[in-house]
């Protein structure tokens, strides 16, 4: 009743600024107006994927105790029953409990067709590949959220083991690539919401996935000790995100309409320069700010928490004497200090203006 009576008076206003009045099609608008209420918060996606994971994990512990993993072709017909059941079950509805349901069997399915790769004499540098293919074929016949999230998430993780497995640098050519995508679709976000393709129904769980794989990119990086401040590809890494940092304080500053900007882009370039030996760190960089951008409020979060993370991964790095961690830690505090005094400054001269 509200939603009808919500739409009702926006037509009415809508109506009133045209002489000519408006040619409405309330019931497809109605319909339109209850599918955005029933969207799910990030609270409850964040719930179903970890239920979803804790289900995944009871079921696999069974299938171990009843034995049912030493027949491969038990395996592989439940797994592929459980990537085809989800996809199946989401063309017909997509409510939240259903959602909760068939992320869970789609996650089981992949483990179990993990399981049962030998069945098929796949090898472990192969599965990666068929799991792409997968999860490509649930992209273009799904396109809710949970689903097509988890879809692309499945493909950035195998295509992170394809990287690892053939090169040891490259995550480095990985983390570029995926950190270019983000720029690209955080700057052209209201290009493609207006396109009504296929890339416009993706664009929520592709900005999802894309932040939190560049997340596990950097993170992995870490954890593969591959930031050695002599490592050239470390330093392609730190010098490609600083130059497509510097790309969105462009744009920032241009949507601002902020005349006298070379101020800005010494102390982001000073920055930067201090946290050049940790490409994690600028990566962290670039999540927050692009998030800024967009007001998107679940990346601007991840953004800090990483940040948080890398700098205290950084300070207990024995690559780096104390005393070196030390100068850069307290010349990046000294320039975020110098930059907010900045800001707050420039912020009262706009206010009495």
């Amino acid at each position: 009743m509200e939603n009808k009576e919500a739409i009702a008076i926006k037509i009415k206003y809508f109506d009133s600024m045209q002489p000519e009045g408006l040619n409405i099609n309330e019931a497809a608008l109605e319909n339109a107006y209850n599918q955005t209420s029933h969207q799910q918060s990030l609270a409850i996606k964040i719930l179903s994927a970890v239920g979803a994971i804790l289900a995944c994990l009871a079921f696999i512990g069974f299938l171990f105790i009843t034995g049912l993993f030493d027949s491969k072709a038990v395996t592989f017909i439940l797994g592929a029953l459980c990537i085809v059941v989800p996809i199946v079950i989401n063309k017909v509805k997509n409510y939240i409990i259903i959602d909760t349901i068939s992320i869970s069997i789609y996650l089981i399915g992949y483990v179990l067709l993990a399981f049962s790769a030998e069945l098929f004499h796949f090898s472990n540098q192969q599965i990666p590949y068929a799991f792409i293919i997968i999860a490509l074929l649930s992209l273009v016949l799904v396109q809710s959220y949970m689903m097509s999230f988890l879809s692309i998430f499945i493909i950035t993780c195998s295509t992170i083991l394809i990287c690892i497995d053939h090169t040891s640098h490259g995550l480095h050519f990985f983390n570029i690539i995926i950190a270019i995508m983000l720029v690209l679709l955080y700057l052209n976000e209201a290009k493609i919401w207006n396109q009504r393709s296929i890339l416009s129904k993706l664009y929520l769980p592709l900005r999802s996935a894309s932040t939190l794989s560049l997340v596990a990119g950097l993170v992995i990086n870490r954890f593969n000790n591959l930031q050695v401040i002599g490592n050239s590809f470390n330093w392609i890494s730190s010098i490609a995100m600083t130059i497509l940092l510097l790309l969105v304080i462009y744009r920032i500053i241009q949507a601002l309409g902020i005349k006298h900007s070379l101020s800005i882009y010494i102390l982001s370039a000073l920055i930067l320069a201090s946290s050049i030996a940790s490409p994690s760190i600028i990566g962290a960089y670039l999540i927050i700010i692009l998030s800024f951008y967009v007001h998107y409020k679940t990346g601007f979060v991840i953004g800090l928490l990483t940040l948080i993370y890398f700098i205290t991964q950084f300070y207990y790095d024995l690559q780096f004497s104390l005393l070196v961690k030390s100068i850069l830690l307290i010349s990046n505090g000294l320039l975020f200090l110098i930059t907010f005094l900045y800001a707050y400054k420039k912020l009262n001269e706009y206010e009495k203006l």
